[in-house]
């Protein structure tokens, strides 16, 4: 009788094992980060920052010991550009792995910000807005290559992990 319960007991756990893949059980939390740093940019407005690259860097470099996975965009040289559809991609990653609320994530962002003009064309109305400048992003209209602050919000706010912080 005992072999028989040991026996069934061991099939009961297999089955079990077996639906819980089946049914996609959720993964064990993990952590993950982004950290974006521009110290270079191509309008000559935006003087260059001496640090923002090497803290998002450095901020990767602690991070990288304890997370499961991570990305750094950097402009460390004049050549280098981290530009709107970068971060946007880099979001998208980002979400792509955050599948489990119980996630930890971390965006750490380093660079010039600014206010900028946005024209809401179904309210006839201009309103102003705070920008991420973007290594491609030109002081007369930070808003057609500039990442606003509301895109940001929306972005991270979509990461399904309740455990996030984003550090501007």
């Amino acid at each position: 009788m005992q072999r028989y319960i040991t026996i069934l007991s061991g099939f009961v756990l297999w089955s079990l094992c077996i639906a819980n893949i089946a049914l996609g059980a959720p993964r064990a939390p993990k952590k993950f980060y982004l950290s974006i740093g521009i110290n270079h940019y191509q309008d000559p407005y935006w003087r260059p920052l001496q640090f923002a690259a090497k803290d998002a860097q450095d901020m990767a470099a602690a991070l990288n010991a304890s997370f499961d996975g991570g990305q750094t965009l950097v402009s460390d040289q004049p050549q280098a550009q981290v530009r709107k559809d970068d971060i946007v991609q880099a979001f998208r990653r980002l979400k792509a792995a955050n599948i489990n609320e119980q996630d930890t994530i971390v965006v750490y962002i380093s660079a010039h910000g600014t206010i900028g003009q946005r024209v809401l064309a179904e309210r006839e109305k201009t309103v102003y807005e705070k920008y991420l400048v973007t290594s491609d992003t030109y002081s007369n209209d930070p808003a057609e290559q500039g990442v606003s602050h509301h895109e940001l919000y929306q972005w991270f706010n979509e990461l399904k992990s309740r455990r996030k912080v984003l550090i501007m």
